[in-house]
């Protein structure tokens, strides 16, 4: 018997509405075997990206004041970790957003450290989504990078309340731009025996 990783998470995306800056959608999943594997390494290796980005960040004396500016000087500290552009702006948008708001809270940046998680999210609203696609049916198409930096594309069929069915598919019908993020909450080995020939 071979274990098999489990992955059990939620899909957060962020919507602009004509009377709030954004809406956050929770819609829990649960997956297994290959599906697992390919969102866990490209969690494990958004996390890996995040933490080069911020210690590097924390080198520098002068950091940029805008986004554009952090995405230019930051991308390729990602990008060699996760080869994929939206995901490796997605990591240095998150960085951002901790330098932004330890300024806010008066928190010296230089101390922070990131917190436990796994998780991976587009950088900006796009309609559609190209790496954590919304399709008609409710179901998320997402490229996953494999550790070998090879790309996939996984197939999340996430639970749906009803009240949510019509938000989503006004999200398709509107055309309306969205940043995809995939947070996996739990994790775990199960025990089952792989089937298929010597």
């Amino acid at each position: 018997m071979a274990p098999l990783p489990v992955a059990g998470g939620s899909l957060p995306l962020w919507v602009l509405g004509s009377f709030v800056d954004y809406l956050t959608i929770r819609l829990p999943f649960n997956v297994d075997g290959d599906v697992a594997g390919e969102l866990l390494s490209t969690a494990w290796l958004f996390r890996v990206a995040a933490h080069r980005v911020l210690a590097v960040a924390k080198q520098m004396q002068v950091l940029p004041s805008t986004k554009v500016g952090w995405v230019n000087a930051f991308r390729e500290s990602a990008y060699g970790i996760i080869p994929n552009r939206r995901y490796a702006d997605g990591a240095v948008t998150l960085v951002m957003g901790i330098y932004e708001s330890c300024r806010e809270l008066g928190v010296d940046f230089k101390g922070v450290e990131l917190s436990n998680w796994l998780m991976f999210q587009q950088s900006e609203l796009e309609y559609p989504a190209k790496s954590i696609t919304l399709k008609p049916n409710h179901e998320f198409h997402v490229t996953t990078v494999r550790y070998d930096g090879s790309t996939g594309r996984v197939v999340i069929k996430p639970t749906v309340p009803r009240s949510y069915r019509e938000l989503l598919d006004a999200i398709l019908t509107e055309r309306v731009e969205y940043m995809g993020r995939v947070v996996v909450r739990d994790y775990g080995v199960r025990r089952q025996p792989i089937v298929g020939s010597r």
